[in-house]
């Protein structure tokens, strides 16, 4: 991965960012990542995660989902996991939805 951040702009179904690891941090720590959506856009973006064990990544999971623009901060006290942004498969209307995820 190596970047501190994934965007995207987003005007399809089954498209997402690339995987974003939350910041390391001290054990017991909380990680964080920014997220923010803007455009003009309908439908339903999903944002989801998933863990790595010991390399070996785990199916994604549904954390969040919006249906507008918006701006705010992802909390996590895991070790070890990623995070996408994207519009799952039938849930991507019309538009442009730009979306980041920063760490």
């Amino acid at each position: 991965m190596g970047y501190d951040y994934q965007t995207a702009s987003l005007t399809a179904q089954n498209t997402f960012t690339d995987w974003l690891a939350t910041p390391k941090k001290s054990q017991g720590g909380a990680g964080y990542i920014d997220l923010a959506i803007t455009g003009t856009w309908e439908g339903t973006i999903t944002v989801q995660k998933r863990y790595d064990r010991g390399g070996v990544y785990t199916d994604p999971i549904d954390v969040k989902e919006y249906t507008e623009n918006v701006a705010e901060l992802i909390e996590d006290h895991v070790w070890k996991v990623e995070y996408r942004i994207g519009f799952k498969t039938g849930d991507f209307t019309s538009g442009t939805a730009i979306v980041r995820l920063d760490r």
